[in-house]
């Protein structure tokens, strides 16, 4: 027996939930073919089954319904964040490249001012020595 699948479109005609005719997912996919083509059922309608079978009852059904779309807001939210981090990670590392050459500039500099000061401290020491002649 092929298991039902969830998912998030139906994909293969009526491309529908059986019971009320919603195009919006997620589906439970019985991957069964009748005349009247491929057998979806919308979450509602899901639902609804499983009150009538007595599977949960009204309150207790809600408070499941609602941490499964809790969980799934969460794990969206968390392939978000992961994505995210995916994006930013490898900035990161730029940005330590980029710190590492600007220090090296920096070092650059100091050498050269360092260099200029030693060269105006010469002159400086050869103008005193001619204006004292």
């Amino acid at each position: 027996m092929i298991e039902p699948q969830i998912v998030e479109t139906a994909a293969m005609y009526p491309m529908h939930c059986a019971g009320c005719t919603n195009v919006y997912g997620p589906f439970v996919d019985f991957e069964r073919e009748t005349h009247a083509g491929r057998i979806y059922l919308c979450r509602k309608c899901a639902r609804t089954a499983a009150r009538l079978f007595g599977f949960s009852k009204g309150r207790k059904l809600e408070e499941l319904s609602n941490a499964a779309e809790s969980l799934e807001s969460a794990q969206a939210l968390i392939a978000d964040l992961e994505h995210q981090v995916e994006i930013l990670y490898p900035i990161e590392g730029a940005k330590d490249a980029v710190i590492k050459d600007l220090e090296e500039q920096i070092q650059a500099l100091e050498s050269q001012m360092n260099a200029l000061k030693g060269h105006i401290a010469e002159e400086a020491e050869l103008n005193l020595q001619l204006a004292r002649g």
